[in-house]
């Protein structure tokens, strides 16, 4: 007769979506990676434009007494201080699009007249976002 039945736990049934599910997790992280690091090249090259108008006023400070590394403090600050603006307009920025998600498709929706996540096509209809602090990976 032979073995009619089959043990199998979830991960093996749901392998592909498991593997799926981790190939998602790598790729979102080189994509933010990437977005992080253009934003790092990015305050580098205005710091860099800052110092080549600031060049007069970097010799007269000079002349004035200051020390190489007292106006290399100044520069420093100045990139630390529009990082942190920059993380902290982005994370309130992607909290409240994160909240207001559904109101901002269906907006979208409405004015190009296109439905992102047609029911009869996707297994969800509507896009669910929930923010939940405490999730570090």
């Amino acid at each position: 007769m032979g073995m009619r039945y089959v043990a199998e736990d979830w991960m093996q049934r749901n392998r592909n979506l498991l593997f799926a599910l981790g190939m998602e997790k790598k790729v979102m992280f080189v994509i933010l990676f990437f977005i992080v690091g253009v934003a790092a090249l990015l305050i580098i090259s205005i710091l860099v434009m800052m110092v080549m108008e600031k060049q007069k006023d970097i010799a007269i400070l000079k002349a004035m007494g200051a020390r190489s590394s007292q106006i290399l403090r100044i520069f420093v600050y100045q990139g630390l201080i529009i990082g942190a603006v920059g993380t902290f307009v982005g994370c309130v920025g992607g909290l409240l699009i994160s909240w207001n998600l559904e109101r901002i498709v269906g907006w979208i929706e409405r004015v190009t007249g296109v439905r992102f996540l047609p029911g009869d096509v996707y297994y969800i209809s509507e896009l669910p976002s929930r923010v939940n602090p405490l999730t570090w990976r």
